[in-house]
């Protein structure tokens, strides 16, 4: 036999937790405060109905109860997600690469970033770490040379 887990009892006000959904940019947020907002209106009764609802694993759902159960709402709106996986390159080599990609024309491509990166400080990278850590880590944008040439020839 399935362990039900028994829902919270909801302290705010259906109508309070529909404005507040409103007002609330954050995507992440308003799942949260629609999934109370559903079981205090009643319009859920489970949370299993909850999940379906808000394409989440009913775990999730579960876990976010426990949480405004033993911290309440700011608790439940203050839970960050998991950071992810650590980057490949200490502090000090991004550090280094920084000042390097500060210097005009020193890279001319990505290509070149990789091969210093692995010949400088004997790593192992593949090429596709190297470029999300350069274009989303430390938001360099190399200039398109294949774009220069075909403007320089128009």
């Amino acid at each position: 036999m399935p362990m039900r887990r028994k829902i919270p009892t909801i302290h705010e006000s259906a109508e309070v937790l529909h404005e507040r959904y409103q007002a609330e940019p954050q995507a992440r947020l308003q799942q949260r405060l629609y999934m109370l907002y559903l079981l205090q209106s009643e319009r859920a009764k489970t949370m299993k109905d909850v999940a379906a609802r808000l394409q989440v694993h009913r775990v999730t759902v579960g876990h976010w109860l426990h949480v405004y159960e033993q911290s309440g709402l700011e608790g439940l709106l203050g839970i960050n997600p998991h950071p992810g996986r650590p980057l490949s390159l200490s502090q000090d080599i991004l550090e280094q690469l920084q000042c390097y990609l500060e210097i005009p024309g020193y890279f001319q491509s990505y290509k070149e970033i990789h091969i210093w990166l692995c010949e400088t400080f004997h790593l192992d990278l593949s090429y596709k770490v190297v470029h999300k850590i350069v274009r989303y880590v430390l938001k360099v944008q190399l200039k398109n040379r294949h774009q220069t040439a075909v403007t320089a020839l128009s």
